[in-house]
């Protein structure tokens, strides 16, 4: 218990560390502060990297986060948008927040494998708003298969047991965590 307690205390540091050199280096974006520094998702890429060991964490996170806050805050956010483009390999899209020096695979793929659980939730949850707004949807498209994506994804993150990413989300809590997309 004092171990998780310890990492749990670290884990505070670590985040508070991230989000004030991110927010000293682009404070353009102080704007967002409160929310980032809420956001689950950018806890778990921006803890992604030291879960899973990298050989620079601190560096492969901030790229990594660099590139979360841009494609989710702000004015480039639109850039960043699902386009048929990313149709056929769904980790195509997260490129820009998979850069990690070494590291173990197995911790990443698990972390990675979250991130798509949210997106696809999200896409579920925006699909009749997005046929609305007549704005690109994969699952509106027929590329993606929903129950089959979240099964497979699901099935990766069980794989791999990781009580510390667990402190910062739970395969369980996927479906209650509200993001855009």
């Amino acid at each position: 218990m004092a171990q998780n307690l310890s990492f749990h205390m670290k884990e505070e540091l670590l985040w508070k560390e991230l989000c004030d050199r991110f927010f000293e280096t682009l404070p353009s974006h102080t704007g967002y502060e409160k929310s980032i520094r809420k956001s689950v998702v950018a806890r778990l890429i921006g803890l992604l990297p030291f879960l899973a060991n990298t050989e620079c964490p601190m560096r492969d996170s901030l790229c990594n986060l660099t590139i979360f806050i841009f494609s989710y805050y702000g004015e480039s956010r639109d850039l960043f948008r699902h386009s048929p483009l990313d149709d056929d390999e769904i980790f195509d899209r997260f490129l820009g927040i998979m850069s990690f020096t070494g590291g173990k695979g197995s911790i990443i793929d698990r972390g990675m494998s979250l991130i798509v659980l949210l997106v696809l939730n999200c896409y579920k949850k925006n699909a009749s708003e997005d046929l609305t707004a007549n704005r690109y949807n994969p699952l509106n498209s027929g590329c993606w298969d929903y129950s089959g994506l979240v099964e497979e994804f699901s099935l990766r993150v069980r794989k791999t047991p990781c009580r510390k990413m667990d402190r910062i989300l739970k395969l369980e809590s996927v479906p209650d965590i509200v993001m855009d997309c």
